[in-house]
């Protein structure tokens, strides 16, 4: 149940994250080309997070209590991981949630 769980919360991510790059498409913008934008994992009040890079406030905050991780995850955590394109969100969030 908690599978299927984070697979609807990344599938419900996934969208709103296409959403807010069709909204945003620049004229310049090769087609093919993954989202450029930059978002970045991190920690809000023990949980698992994510921002678009430059904010200060998360777009996401899971259900996924850092302290559950492996030690080397909560440490790459605090310093934030960099993740490149709507892709690289719902994979950095199937790996967190699973």
């Amino acid at each position: 149940m908690k599978k299927l769980l984070c697979a609807v919360f990344a599938a419900i991510t996934i969208g709103i994250l296409v959403n807010l790059y069709i909204s945003n498409i620049k004229p310049n913008t090769a087609p093919g080309n993954e989202c450029s934008r930059t978002y970045v994992f991190g920690e809000v009040d023990g949980y698992v997070a994510c921002f678009e890079k430059g904010e200060s406030k998360p777009f996401l905050i899971t259900k996924k209590r850092v302290s559950e991780l492996p030690e080397l995850d909560r440490e790459m955590l605090s310093g934030g991981i960099e993740v490149h394109g709507a892709r690289a969100v719902s994979r950095g969030l199937e790996d967190y949630c699973s």
